[in-house]
């Protein structure tokens, strides 16, 4: 009796620790509404604003879980554009995941020519995040990848209708940002869903978009634009955070 006993529990055992597919999802928003290029939303200021594009490097992913177990995970990049914000993060033996840290930018080892992975950016494959993109995430050998880039018109003249393009395209080597939040999981069988909100508004915070025009740097307003994701909150736990896949079809 014992012997099946102890068997039942490996078994038990072996299904609580099984692998499981791990998924980041990151749903953009601005204010209360869901992001999508080209159309017209009011940002923080008041000011009216329409986005061509939005795109950051994700990178350095690390889970807490299980007790203070700390999974840094093989896959380290990720580029994520509106249409694109859903990252899997792969096949991993977790089992309750408490919290959660990552880069938002592309890591110094490989961002420019003193990198310690550093490479041409001829050499990486079509498919790879830092490869050639369109609209370009990379700056040169010397000054690297754009962490993140916006882009479109913002309101000018009062009158609610974007006008003024502008660009902000952020380098450095030391312009990463390191952020660590908690969260809830979502269970569905053999995969857990991390379900985060990224407020675009927020993000833009203090951002004179009518006004700034064209603008690549590390200094001054593209520095401060990548402070905003901790010092504005830009990545949340989502409502549906923890809510299985027949719960959140309830809701809704």
């Amino acid at each position: 009796m014992k012997r099946y006993t102890l068997i039942f529990s490996i078994l038990i055992g072996l299904q609580t620790w099984a692998q499981k597919n791990v998924f980041l999802n990151l749903q953009p928003v601005f204010g209360n509404q869901t992001f999508v290029l080209n159309q017209t939303f009011i940002g923080n200021d008041a000011i009216a604003v329409e986005l061509e594009h939005f795109n950051y490097y994700l990178s350095d992913v690390i889970l807490f879980h299980d007790d203070g177990q700390q999974t840094n995970l093989p896959s380290d990049i990720w580029l994520v554009t509106p249409t694109q914000h859903s990252l899997y993060l792969g096949y991993l033996n977790v089992n309750q995941i408490d919290s959660i840290n990552f880069t938002v930018g592309v890591p110094k080892r490989y961002n420019t020519q003193d990198g310690a992975l550093a490479q041409d950016i001829s050499t990486y494959p079509e498919t790879h995040p830092l490869s050639f993109q369109s609209p370009s995430m990379y700056w040169g050998w010397s000054f690297g990848y754009m962490h993140m880039i916006a882009g479109g018109k913002a309101d000018s003249n009062n009158d609610n209708i974007p006008n003024a393009y502008f660009e902000l395209h952020n380098l450095g080597n030391n312009n990463q940002q390191s952020v660590t939040i908690n969260t809830i999981q979502t269970n569905n069988g053999n995969q857990i869903d991390l379900n985060y909100i990224c407020h675009v508004d927020r993000w833009l915070n203090q951002m004179p978009l009518a006004s700034v025009g064209v603008l690549h740097g590390e200094t001054g307003l593209n520095q401060q634009i990548l402070q905003n994701v901790n010092s504005q909150n830009v990545f949340t736990l989502a409502p549906n955070a923890g809510l299985n896949e027949s719960n959140s079809q309830s809701i809704s």
